[in-house]
């Protein structure tokens, strides 16, 4: 999602319905146009608007810079509970 909203040039793809859909590309793509999802939904494209597919290396950044959303204090908390009252607590 991150990418759609972020993304400074679009191209025109093929969608899975055989209906042509924008997709965020690179700046340096050879089919792909300037805009953002602001210029396009104020065209009124938005709606054509598809998310690109998600690849290994999209999970492999956000391992990289994904921080974690519970502290060890929190981890200590449910490790205290599951030795006291077992898994099924």
């Amino acid at each position: 999602m991150r990418k759609t909203q972020e993304a400074t040039h679009f191209k025109t793809v093929p969608g899975d319905n055989g209906k042509e859909v924008l997709e965020p590309c690179s700046p340096g793509d050879s089919q792909g146009f300037p805009s953002t999802l602001d210029e396009l939904d104020r065209k009124g494209l938005a709606k054509r608007v598809m998310p690109p597919k998600i690849t290994k290396s999209d999970f492999d950044r956000v391992l990289v810079r994904a921080r974690p959303t519970v502290g060890r204090d929190d981890l200590k908390v449910y490790e205290d509970f599951t030795n006291e009252f077992g898994e099924e607590g």
